[in-house]
């Protein structure tokens, strides 16, 4: 998608996925940046750095899988050393932790007790349809699914891929489904 000084950027990284959602593109100064999901790190470096991007509103980390979340604390290492990162949404996988989610978590912790960066829940009240996560004058993020009911459903179901955050770009141009499965 791409419209009027926004886009959304998918990135080729093999099996997995990573987007990168420009609110404001064009604009570097006063750029609005989401990324759902961080596989490669080295690759969203290449792309952030080539749109001299120096602040990530929010990652959204749509679940716990490798192929959704492997490059995570590479990213934020490389790029907390030359940028910000204001907010990280994400849900807890109430299973059995993988080693990957336990490290990725570990930084969470260790950023926000640095950098108090916001980290929020990647649930929504049984009472509320969507949230919203971010917006601009053009475009709202809306955080659809799940919430807690459907999370609690597929946790006694052990289906990590039914807990995974969904999210709605919305703009006057066209929607945009955030995938996390």
């Amino acid at each position: 998608m791409e419209s009027e000084n926004q886009r959304v950027k998918f990135l080729d990284v093999g099996h997995g996925d990573s987007s990168v959602i420009y609110l404001n593109s064009g604009h570097s100064e006063n750029e609005n940046v989401v990324i759902v999901d961080i596989v490669d790190s080295d690759k969203l470096l290449t792309e952030l750095t080539s749109h001299k991007i120096k602040v990530v509103d929010l990652i959204i980390i749509s679940h716990s899988d490798a192929d959704h979340c492997r490059g995570v604390n590479d990213f934020l290492e490389k790029y907390m050393a030359v940028g910000i990162v204001k907010n990280i949404c994400f849900n807890l996988d109430k299973r059995q932790p993988t080693k990957t989610m336990k490290l990725i978590l570990k930084k969470f912790i260790e950023i926000y007790q640095k950098q108090r960066i916001t980290l929020l829940t990647g649930q929504n009240d049984t009472s509320v349809q969507k949230r919203e996560l971010i917006s601009n004058d053009k475009s709202k993020l809306f955080l659809i699914y799940p919430n807690v009911a459907e999370s609690t459903e597929a946790y006694l179901k052990n289906d990590t891929n039914n807990t995974s955050i969904v999210c709605l770009l919305e703009n006057d141009v066209c929607n945009v489904l955030f995938l996390g499965i």
